[in-house]
């Protein structure tokens, strides 16, 4: 696990739904000498594909090798309601419901989740301010090696972080923690923490 703390950049702050899966949301934190947060807000969006062109198998085509598709638009994509044109049934707009996914074909690829981080805070106009959060995709291990001389030895640890998400990530400087970490944040901290960091129970990282 580590803790990271970035330089507050452009609001709202994005993360990828992969990003996210590795970060608990109830350890976000805006930081800063005299900052005072008024509120913090997590928004889970996704790009509806309502409205788009796709291509579905016709409702009179067989089921051998000579599947016909046509063109149509995706109503309503909870419901898979598509609206399509085919001349060969009518020459009115025709509309399906519940459509198997598998009889549509996609013209561009599914829309990804991704979470948005928003705050309200009063700060001075040129102060620093340091978004920090606990993230689990983030580990270091331990490597010793043990260099023998004539007349002296010499033992060197290396520490070796490690990645384990899927985004890659550029630290900048990392101090590297050992044994049973107790994990202390300031009372102000904390506070804020308990007044503007709860998140709906479906947006948390378990």
């Amino acid at each position: 696990m580590a803790e990271v703390s970035q330089p507050l950049g452009t609001l709202p702050l994005e993360f990828t739904n992969n990003q996210w899966n590795y970060i608990r949301s109830d350890s976000i934190v805006l930081l800063g000498s005299h900052v005072n947060v008024t509120s913090m807000t997590i928004t889970e969006k996704r790009k509806s594909l309502d409205g788009t062109q796709i291509y579905v198998r016709s409702p009179i085509s067989s089921d051998g090798n000579e599947s016909k598709f046509v063109k149509g638009i995706l109503l309503n994509e909870s419901s898979n309601t598509i609206k399509i044109q085919d001349e060969s049934i009518s020459d009115k707009d025709l509309f399906l419901n519940n459509v198997p996914t598998n009889h549509i074909l996609y013209l561009e690829e599914s829309p990804k989740t991704k979470f948005y981080v928003n705050f309200t805070y009063d700060a001075l106009h040129d102060e620093l301010l340091c978004v920090s959060y606990l993230r689990f995709d983030l580990n270091w291990i331990t490597r010793y090696e043990l260099n023998l001389y004539d007349d002296t030895s010499v033992l060197t640890a290396i520490a070796k972080i490690r990645n384990d998400g899927e985004s890659a990530v550029s630290i900048g400087r990392a101090e590297i923690i050992g044994g049973d970490i107790n994990l202390k944040i300031p009372i102000s901290v904390r506070q804020t923490l308990s007044n503007h960091a709860e998140a709906p129970e479906n947006l948390k990282s378990p």
